[in-house]
């Protein structure tokens, strides 16, 4: 039985990295702290909602991510963040917007997340946020990402190294529990070990 369980975790993360690799949410790789803050996450309310998030973690002078979004990043600042949401639902919910929590799974302080915004993700066929609404306090807005689509790269730069935090992914009905992803650590926080974690209301890497 034990056994039976651990063939059926295998073949489970199996199938999440084929549908990742189909749908061409793939982040360019950082070897930032050894590349540990990159990753995925999964998240299924049981009813047909089903939310995948990648992310990452670069250093702004490694070059490794090419910022590109519509405002320009602070100079002075250290890391970027990235985040890539998919809507791999087989229902007809569509993802309404997703935000970056910190460990307490609260608004991440505006004086950590420096510049948000999102720029067109590397296949262009991603749905890009509504720029009038997104990226406030680490949040991005769309009418609907559908089932079997993904969204733009959604960014932020920060003066912070990460740690644990969470992330909320939003429908027009239902709001999940959050879930890990890396978010820019506060001096208080800084050097707390890493996780991530995805919901509808969501999983997700961020700093604090």
């Amino acid at each position: 039985m034990k056994v039976m369980k651990n063939i059926v975790a295998v073949l489970s993360i199996i199938m999440v990295m084929a549908v990742l690799a189909q749908n061409a949410l793939a982040l360019p790789s950082s070897s930032f702290d050894g590349g540990k803050w990159g990753g995925y996450d999964t998240y299924s309310d049981g009813a047909g909602l089903n939310v995948e998030v990648v992310f990452n973690v670069y250093t702004a002078s490694s070059g490794e991510f090419t910022w590109g979004g519509q405002i320009a990043m602070p100079s002075t600042d250290k890391y970027i963040y990235v985040y890539q949401v998919f809507n791999s639902n087989s229902s007809s919910e569509n993802i309404e917007s997703f935000k970056v929590l910190n460990s307490n799974k609260s608004d991440v302080a505006p004086s950590v997340m420096h510049q948000t915004c999102s720029q067109i993700d590397s296949t262009g066929a991603g749905i890009s946020p509504d720029p009038a609404v997104s990226a406030i306090q680490g949040m991005w807005v769309w009418d609907g990402i559908v089932a079997d689509k993904y969204s733009w790269y959604l960014i932020f730069s920060s003066n912070y190294a990460p740690t644990r935090g969470d992330f909320a992914v939003n429908t027009a009905s239902t709001t999940p529990p959050p879930a890990p992803t890396p978010e820019p650590a506060t001096m208080a926080l800084f050097g707390i070990a890493s996780a991530l974690y995805a919901a509808k209301r969501g999983r997700k890497r961020q700093a604090v």
